[in-house]
């Protein structure tokens, strides 16, 4: 009973917030790269490059490339390092999102216990997204 409890609970969230659409990520990564010194940056890309990453995903992300240009600046004393779209885009090729996992459990949730049509909206987004 708990485990249904906690991914009824899961849902109840999915509905308040969605993982992130396309133009959410871009959004995002705008708002994490703000105040901080950057090259020009095509958030577009950065947000098609990252489908199925939270919020936290995207700033763990950005976090992850500025400490790559802080290691690089400590590196060579090279203070006008600013963060890459290169950089950015290494960064995200190497990381996971995190709800990849639970969109795999919340599958067969749709899949078995949808009777009463609770997971139609995750069960929606799963076949949107070919998942």
């Amino acid at each position: 009973m708990y485990i249904v409890t906690r991914h009824r609970m899961d849902i109840l969230l999915y509905r308040a917030v969605p993982p992130p659409d396309l133009d959410a990520r871009e959004v995002i990564f705008r708002l994490k790269l703000r105040g901080r010194p950057i090259e020009e940056l095509d958030y577009r890309v950065l947000a098609e490059k990252s489908p199925f990453f939270s919020g936290a995903d995207i700033e763990h992300v950005v976090e992850l490339a500025a400490d790559q240009v802080l290691e690089e600046i400590m590196r060579t004393g090279d203070q006008d390092m600013r963060i890459s779209q290169r950089t950015l885009l290494e960064v995200l090729s190497a990381e996971r999102p995190s709800i990849l996992g639970w969109l795999k459990t919340i599958k067969d949730y749709v899949r078995y216990a949808n009777q009463t049509g609770f997971y139609n909206e995750v069960e929606e987004y799963l076949h949107q997204n070919k998942l």
